[in-house]
């Protein structure tokens, strides 16, 4: 982590007052309200009808203090457990959504009196998307831009949200064949800057992406995610997290779905666990394209 948090943690090891850190969004990732495959990447395909979602998540310290000694880093946010909640919306190449975060449960390292608040809301979210090229039908190839965004609800006190309102815009390629599609997505975050000893938290490049295997009712996943500042792009590793999870999902039922994922950080990164879990559960009323067609049929 940065010299700022060694600061703050010495001064608490000697038992006087520490100063309120810079807030900042620890873990900004949630679930992605439209897809139907993944968990926290996006799609182009295109939908009709309502989406609820309810998922579990568990994150282990995604934000550390990695003493120089080499010692076991410090847990500044700790294990955290919530849930996010989405609803979303469709109507062809359209599609609104609302999600929030709820984190039940933030530990520390930090002494007591001066560890972030036990619980906290996320900021919450609106989200939109508009499909130009559907990957349900049937040439497979989907282009599609997604928008979100956040208004804060307190979640900085924990470091679980963003000290103001933040947006973010990607553009999202889907390609389908048979029964395995890849799905890529590039785009820009806007954030509130935060000044550290040691570099800035600044706007950052996006990127998302995803390989799925549909296997009979359900299906495997691989996504990738990661974003890096701007400012000193070469230069500034240690606030570029990357993140790697396997998942998968399953519909007993044509409105029930069940989607979750495991995945680690793969570089010590602000916001790259030590490991995530996400399990969630969906009343689905939307169709695809291709369900349409079949029930046409």
């Amino acid at each position: 982590m940065t010299p700022v948090l060694f600061a703050l943690l010495v001064t608490g090891a000697h038992g006087r007052t520490i100063p309120a850190p810079p807030p900042l969004a620890a873990d900004p990732t949630r679930v992605d309200p439209f897809s139907e495959r993944t968990t926290l990447t996006p799609t182009a395909t295109a939908t009709t009808g309502f989406r609820g979602s309810l998922a579990a998540v568990h994150v282990r310290d995604p934000l550390v203090f990695r003493p120089a000694s080499g010692a076991d880093p410090i847990a500044i946010v700790g294990p955290v457990w919530g849930l996010h909640a989405a609803l979303a919306g469709s109507r062809g190449p359209t599609a609104l959504a609302v999600s929030l975060p709820v984190y039940a449960s933030v530990d520390s390292d930090l002494p007591p009196d001066d560890a972030p608040p036990g619980s906290a809301l996320g900021d919450v979210a609106l989200d939109a998307r508009v499909v130009g090229l559907d990957a349900g039908a049937a040439r497979g190839l989907g282009l599609a831009g997604q928008a979100r965004v956040t208004a804060p609800l307190g979640g900085d006190a924990a470091y679980l949200g963003q000290p103001g309102f933040t947006w973010e815009v990607l553009v999202v390629g889907e390609l389908r064949r048979a029964s395995t599609a890849v799905v890529a997505a590039i785009g820009t975050r806007g954030v509130p800057e935060v000044s550290l000893d040691g570099g800035d938290l600044s706007d950052p490049l996006v990127v998302r992406a995803s390989v799925q295997q549909a296997l009979g009712t359900g299906g495997v996943s691989v996504e990738l995610l990661g974003h890096r500042p701007y400012r000193d792009f070469f230069d500034d590793p240690a606030h570029s997290p990357l993140e790697v999870l396997v998942g998968g999902w399953h519909a007993p039922t044509p409105d029930r779905r069940v989607r979750g994922a495991v995945g680690v950080g793969v570089n010590p990164g602000i916001g790259s666990p030590l490991l995530r879990l996400v399990v969630g559960v969906g009343a689905d009323a939307a169709r695809t394209g291709a369900d349409a067609a079949r029930s046409a049929d």
